[in-house]
């Protein structure tokens, strides 16, 4: 059993999910001219599927998450959508098959985030989408304040899963993601987080 999948019943509980109701409102208005009803999305570390629930009547939801706990939770209440306990640095799907792709807040999990990429370019259409959402690292200011908040609150309430995170500076993502075949569209600064839009090239 993972540490995600024993919060996975907490993380699903409302009062966590508080902030995410703004991330996931925030997300769909930055990506509304991107998506077109009926596209396919894969929302990699989806965890208990909140954000595919909000999208479901407009796009076609795929989820995967290496916590096997959230993807139960997640097929219970996305009954429309398709979700995989799977790690994003490989998953199963077919080559050029999402229209879009997204990684909310999770970004910094991922222990080899260069094959995170790549992967995502390979199950990606060509001219596809990439969107992350991101805290942002980008000054010292932002490291002070969220590097002890982020270790300190994983300790006392998480089971340490910032233990083996590793946060990157805006200039350091857009690097890794567009030395992978992507270029960046477009970017916004929202409440010390980063929504970054990368296209396939």
């Amino acid at each position: 059993m993972t540490n995600f999948d024993k919060i996975a019943k907490k993380y699903n509980k409302p009062y966590f999910q508080f902030y995410y109701f703004w991330v996931h409102r925030k997300t769909i208005k930055f990506l509304e001219n991107e998506i077109e009803k009926g596209q396919r999305i894969l929302d990699c570390a989806c965890g208990t599927g909140n954000f595919l629930n909000k999208i479901k009547e407009k796009l076609s939801v795929y989820g995967i998450d290496e916590s096997s706990k959230m993807i139960e939770i997640a097929e219970k209440k996305v009954k429309e959508g398709f979700f995989k306990t799977e790690k994003a640095e490989e998953n199963s799907f077919l080559n050029d098959y999402f229209d879009l792709i997204s990684i909310i807040d999770a970004f910094y999990y991922f222990q080899n985030k260069e094959r995170v990429i790549k992967e995502c370019r390979r199950v990606l259409k060509k001219e596809g989408f990439l969107f992350i959402f991101t805290p942002s690292f980008d000054n010292f200011i932002e490291r002070f304040f969220f590097g002890p908040f982020a270790s300190i609150s994983s300790k006392l309430f998480f089971y340490n899963l910032e233990k083996n995170s590793a946060h990157l500076s805006t200039k350091e993502i857009v690097n890794i993601v567009e030395d992978s075949g992507f270029q960046l569209l477009k970017k916004e600064k929202a409440k010390l987080n980063w929504l970054l839009l990368f296209q396939k090239k």
